[in-house]
């Protein structure tokens, strides 16, 4: 089953599952198929970051995000992500992803994904999420918390790693050039 088989299944799951917080946190589930395994015979590097993105559509259903912003004519593209590994995950092994929001500020909102297996973190995610307009422009976060009823609610402060972190990617953006034909 390829990531496009556990996207269906999810999407024909979730109506079926209990609804979770706009905030999150949301529980989904998830196993490893012999088609996740690398020559190493663990789940591939790309895997994490592939389930990782069903998780957030799982949680987006849910939680009724998706249809809320799309009633307002915007989606939600991810920004930057990095993952730390702990354990490798192999063949057959169930494991959760747990998916939250931890904070954001006013361009972008910052997921916290879990790889937990029985109870043990076996690796950690952290997703940068911008919300875009029908043309692609960034909106602010501030006009989206209405839309997820939580205009009432305030930002838990970035934590220290988090503000590093985006300094760090910011760094990095300012390496990137255009790539030109010789």
């Amino acid at each position: 089953m390829t990531n496009l088989g556990r996207t269906l299944w999810m999407i024909l799951r979730s109506p079926r599952r209990p609804a979770c917080s706009p905030l999150g946190p949301c529980t989904t589930p998830f196993r490893v198929l012999p088609t996740d395994l690398d020559f190493l015979m663990h789940m591939n590097n790309a895997v994490y970051f592939s389930v990782m993105d069903t998780a957030r559509g799982d949680w987006l259903l849910r939680s009724k995000v998706w249809q809320r912003l799309g009633k307002q004519g915007l989606h939600l593209v991810v920004a930057g992500e990095t993952i730390q590994f702990r354990k490798s995950l192999t063949l057959g092994q169930a494991f959760e992803i747990e998916t939250r929001v931890i904070a954001w500020d006013d361009k972008a909102f910052y997921v916290e994904q879990r790889f937990v297996r029985e109870g043990d973190l076996w690796a950690n995610a952290l997703v940068r999420i911008r919300a875009l307009d029908k043309q692609n422009r960034p909106v602010d976060t501030n006009a989206v918390l209405p839309i997820l009823d939580a205009a009432h609610v305030k930002s838990p402060p970035l934590p220290e790693w988090v503000t590093s972190w985006m300094q760090t990617q910011g760094a990095l953006r300012n390496t990137i050039r255009p790539v030109r034909a010789a």
